[in-house]
């Protein structure tokens, strides 16, 4: 089954990666992949323009190829890039905020994965949206 019609296996397996290393499973709540809610990625990534799509499919791959422990070092450098010259800590600002929008996007979405059978971050912490 084809979970995204936008992005590739490999290039979902490194958001799931990513996903894991910023939203591991913790108290209670699921890790970004135990969810399954990169399924619904492209409710997120079809509205973006084509050239964004683009960059966020070059960026994914090359995070595919890099081990774990790179990645989680690239990730706590986007949190924490004060001792990087400006030029370049910028980007990361923005790595860090693209990145976290789609993980966090998923996550708190209320959508889970077809193979999920838990409660979904929302139903844990009792939130629930009154549209009107």
């Amino acid at each position: 089954m084809e979970i995204s019609t936008i992005l590739t296996e490999k290039e979902l397996k490194s958001i799931e990666r990513l996903g894991d290393i910023i939203i591991p499973n913790s108290e209670g709540f699921p890790s970004f992949s135990q969810l399954g809610c990169v399924e619904h990625i492209d409710d997120i990534v079809s509205y973006a323009p084509p050239e964004d799509i683009k960059d966020l499919k070059m960026l994914l791959n090359t995070l595919s190829l890099m081990p774990d422990t790179i990645l989680k070092k690239i990730v706590a450098t986007m949190q924490d890039n004060k001792i990087l010259p400006e030029f370049i800590s910028v980007n990361f600002r923005l790595l860090d905020t693209a990145i976290r929008g789609i993980i966090f996007t998923l996550y708190y979405s209320g959508k889970v994965g077809k193979n999920y059978k838990g409660q979904n971050p929302l139903e844990i912490i009792e939130y629930s949206i009154t549209r009107l």
